[in-house]
Protein backbone atom coordinates (compact mmCIF):
# COMPACT_ATOMS: atom_id res chain seq x y z
CA UNK A 1 0.00 0.00 0.00
CA UNK A 2 1.39 2.89 -1.04
CA UNK A 3 1.75 5.70 1.37
CA UNK A 4 -1.27 7.79 0.31
CA UNK A 5 -3.13 5.04 0.49
CA UNK A 6 -2.22 4.10 3.67
CA UNK A 7 -2.56 7.04 5.33
CA UNK A 8 -6.23 8.24 3.57
CA UNK A 9 -7.31 4.59 4.95
CA UNK A 10 -6.07 5.30 8.60
CA UNK A 11 -7.70 8.76 8.16
CA UNK A 12 -11.19 7.25 7.47
CA UNK A 13 -11.00 5.06 9.63
CA UNK A 14 -10.13 6.92 12.57
CA UNK A 15 -11.69 10.40 11.64
CA UNK A 16 -9.70 13.56 11.29
CA UNK A 17 -10.30 14.61 14.88
CA UNK A 18 -9.19 11.40 16.06
CA UNK A 19 -5.95 11.19 13.91
CA UNK A 20 -4.95 14.45 15.03
CA UNK A 21 -4.94 13.29 18.27
CA UNK A 22 -2.92 10.32 17.83
CA UNK A 23 0.98 9.86 18.76
CA UNK A 24 3.42 9.04 15.54
CA UNK A 25 4.38 5.86 17.64
CA UNK A 26 0.57 4.45 18.01
CA UNK A 27 -0.02 5.09 15.14
CA UNK A 28 2.73 3.01 13.41
CA UNK A 29 1.83 0.21 15.62
CA UNK A 30 -1.89 0.43 14.61
CA UNK A 31 -0.83 0.62 11.11
CA UNK A 32 2.10 -2.04 11.78
CA UNK A 33 4.48 -0.32 10.39
CA UNK A 34 8.31 -0.62 11.81
CA UNK A 35 11.29 1.72 11.27
CA UNK A 36 14.61 1.28 9.94
CA UNK A 37 16.11 0.35 13.71
CA UNK A 38 12.99 -1.80 14.62
CA UNK A 39 13.22 -3.77 11.09
CA UNK A 40 17.17 -4.32 11.78
CA UNK A 41 16.67 -6.05 15.37
CA UNK A 42 14.18 -8.10 14.00
CA UNK A 43 15.77 -9.59 11.36
CA UNK A 44 19.17 -9.77 13.73
CA UNK A 45 21.28 -7.32 11.66
CA UNK A 46 22.85 -4.49 13.77
CA UNK A 47 21.37 -1.17 12.29
CA UNK A 48 24.54 -0.30 10.53
CA UNK A 49 24.90 -3.37 8.56
CA UNK A 50 20.89 -2.41 7.65
CA UNK A 51 21.47 0.93 6.35
CA UNK A 52 24.44 -0.27 4.70
CA UNK A 53 22.85 -3.22 2.86
CA UNK A 54 19.95 -0.60 2.41
CA UNK A 55 22.32 2.19 0.70
CA UNK A 56 23.84 -0.65 -1.04
CA UNK A 57 20.76 -1.99 -2.73
CA UNK A 58 20.34 -5.17 -0.84
CA UNK A 59 17.53 -4.50 0.61
CA UNK A 60 14.16 -2.26 -0.44
CA UNK A 61 14.20 1.70 0.98
CA UNK A 62 10.99 2.04 3.37
CA UNK A 63 7.57 2.55 1.93
CA UNK A 64 6.13 4.93 4.00
CA UNK A 65 7.48 8.48 5.19
CA UNK A 66 5.27 9.88 7.98
CA UNK A 67 6.26 13.05 9.49
CA UNK A 68 10.17 12.94 9.06
CA UNK A 69 10.72 9.38 9.50
CA UNK A 70 10.89 6.38 6.79
CA UNK A 71 8.81 3.14 7.91
CA UNK A 72 8.05 -0.48 6.25
CA UNK A 73 5.03 -1.44 5.96
CA UNK A 74 3.99 -4.77 6.93
CA UNK A 75 4.07 -6.51 3.85
CA UNK A 76 7.80 -5.05 3.40
CA UNK A 77 8.50 -6.36 6.77
CA UNK A 78 6.82 -10.29 5.64
CA UNK A 79 8.68 -10.01 2.69
CA UNK A 80 12.25 -9.12 3.80
CA UNK A 81 11.50 -11.92 6.45
CA UNK A 82 10.76 -15.06 4.20
CA UNK A 83 13.75 -13.26 2.11
CA UNK A 84 15.92 -13.31 5.43
CA UNK A 85 15.31 -16.69 6.18
CA UNK A 86 15.68 -18.42 3.02
CA UNK A 87 18.75 -16.70 2.64
CA UNK A 88 20.15 -18.07 6.04
CA UNK A 89 18.41 -21.75 4.67
CA UNK A 90 20.26 -21.47 1.77
CA UNK A 91 23.72 -20.71 3.30
CA UNK A 92 23.32 -23.07 6.22
CA UNK A 93 23.01 -25.97 3.30
CA UNK A 94 25.70 -24.85 1.77
CA UNK A 95 28.01 -24.52 4.94
CA UNK A 96 26.38 -28.35 5.35
CA UNK A 97 27.76 -29.23 1.79
CA UNK A 98 31.14 -27.79 1.94
CA UNK A 99 31.62 -29.34 5.67
CA UNK A 100 30.64 -33.11 4.30
CA UNK A 101 32.86 -32.85 0.85
CA UNK A 102 35.72 -31.73 2.77
CA UNK A 103 35.68 -34.43 5.15
CA UNK A 104 35.85 -36.98 2.38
Amino acid sequence: MTDNKLLTSALQTLGPKLFSRISQSEMCEALGLLDQKQLAARLGLSYEAFRWRVSKGRLPKPAVKLMRRAYYTADQVDALEMREAHSNNSAAKNKEENNGSSKR
